[in-house]
């Protein structure tokens, strides 16, 4: 199993590629969690995860379960419900089979189908760019399906465990939630993810972009909980965008990098955790798109810090500068204390 996160792209030789066509997402995630892709110096290994359950267009992949909380998350690519322009997902805490599980995150009644995660805009073959960092126990997922617009619209999804609060906690896992019901090219919506006005003490309690497997009232519903972290411009704006709390990079007394982490609240005043390896930079955009950077002094024990760009509103139109933000996600060193 990889205690290190690394980076896999689209652009990478050798890489899957993603499309509106059943099964491409399973295969992409066969390649990127598990197996690996390319070959000779180009050859990057699988995060770490293991393929628990197979069916035709249809897996259920485990994280670590000696370094972390063995959780599943299965993926449904079969286009059977909505189209192949998405895919769906769903968390268990254990699985005996496909569909036959417990400790479901969502659960059938507050998603009938699961998590949507979008693929393309077209029902075709023609390639959508993605990005993924992960390690055996976590990984951040940015897809931009839009065929024609916006260029850099990366939709950002995550999966895996979270760095809880409470000591031995095996419910220490998560799926993002962005609000969609499905997916079929079109609609419009004010993403939920990296992209709330949330503070420790102010929850907008309809843009919900988390489950987790249960709750301080329940240790086997699955609940909603939010993200805390950066700021907004306004509505369809991004974190580590444009906006009045956005200050100059360089920051002109640190002369440097000024950023939080992201933190996990079940409600307001009642934090979970934080999401590993990503910062959140209170600056507009201030590194170029995946160009990988030095890490800030501070955060030790990873050798690249990598920027990315990604888009707020779940939209197939152009995207207004507010809507792009960006996230920092460490790289080629261990997220976990």
């Amino acid at each position: 199993m990889s205690a290190i996160a690394s980076v896999y792209s689209s652009a990478d030789p050798g890489a899957p590629q993603l499309s509106g066509t059943v099964g491409s997402l399973v295969a992409l995630l066969d390649a990127v969690l598990v197996d690996g892709y390319g070959t000779g110096a180009n050859a990057k290994a699988g995060a770490g995860w293991t393929k628990a359950f197979t069916a035709s267009n249809k897996r259920a992949y485990r994280n670590d379960p000696v370094a972390g909380s063995g959780f599943y998350l299965q993926v449904d690519d079969t286009g059977a419900v909505g189209d192949a322009r998405q895919a769906l997902v769903r968390g268990f805490g254990s699985l005996t089979g496909l569909d036959t599980g417990s400790n479901p995150a969502p659960t059938v009644a507050q998603a009938a189908s699961g998590v949507p995660v979008s693929k393309s805009s077209a029902l075709s073959g023609v390639s959508a760019s993605w990005l993924i960092v992960a390690d055996s126990r976590f990984f951040y997922l940015f897809v931009n399906p839009w065929v024609a617009a916006p260029a850099n619209g990366r939709l950002p999804y995550f999966f895996g465990d979270f760095i809880s609060f409470k000591p031995g906690d095996m419910k220490c896992w998560c799926i993002s939630r962005n609000g969609l019901a499905s997916f079929n090219g079109g609609g419009d919506l004010d993403g939920y993810v990296f992209s709330t006005s949330n503070t420790a003490m102010t929850i907008d309690q309809a843009r919900a972009a988390v489950y987790l497997p249960d709750s301080q009232s329940s240790p086997t519903s699955a609940a909603l909980a939010h993200l805390v972290g950066g700021n907004r411009f306004s509505s369809f704006a991004s974190w580590g965008g444009p906006g009045a709390d956005s200050v100059t990079y360089p920051h002109p007394i640190t002369h440097g990098l000024v950023y939080s982490s992201t933190f996990i609240y079940e409600a307001v005043g009642m934090p979970r955790g934080e999401l590993p390896g990503l910062l959140v930079p209170r600056h507009n955009k201030p590194f170029p798109d995946r160009v990988a950077q030095v890490p800030p002094p501070e955060i030790e024990g990873h050798s690249m810090m990598l920027p990315v760009t990604f888009v707020a509103e779940v939209w197939s139109g152009v995207a207004t500068e507010q809507q792009f933000g960006q996230v920092l996600l460490m790289a080629g060193g261990s997220w976990w204390p």
